[in-house]
């Protein structure tokens, strides 16, 4: 049996869409963030709560403070790639142009 018919084995299924959203109501509002994490986590089933790109951009560091001419100074995500213990910035538009002109 795999992990998830062991998780979901406790729920049966309802017979209309109208039953099933208030069987899940009731089961929101009767089961804490920490009791409905237990399932999963026993399981080792892969989850992550949903986040908002601003708790994605504070808890992941995956947002910086850009500052653009033109632009002004706005949010931008960060390059992904780690060079020697720093994330790399894109160059600004035409930054390289009189090298290459």
């Amino acid at each position: 049996m795999s992990r998830w018919h062991r998780l979901l084995a406790g729920f049966r299924p309802l017979r209309t869409p109208r039953r099933d959203l208030d069987a899940a109501a009731r089961w929101f509002r009767s089961t804490t963030f920490d009791e409905a994490a237990a399932a999963p986590n026993r399981q080792r089933v892969l989850w992550q709560r949903y986040r908002t790109f601003e708790e994605l951009g504070r808890d992941l560091d995956l947002f910086g403070e850009a500052d653009r001419p033109g632009a002004g100074p706005h949010l931008a995500p960060k390059s992904p790639i780690l060079v020697g213990g720093g994330r790399l910035s894109a160059p600004s538009i035409g930054r390289h142009n009189a090298e290459l002109l």
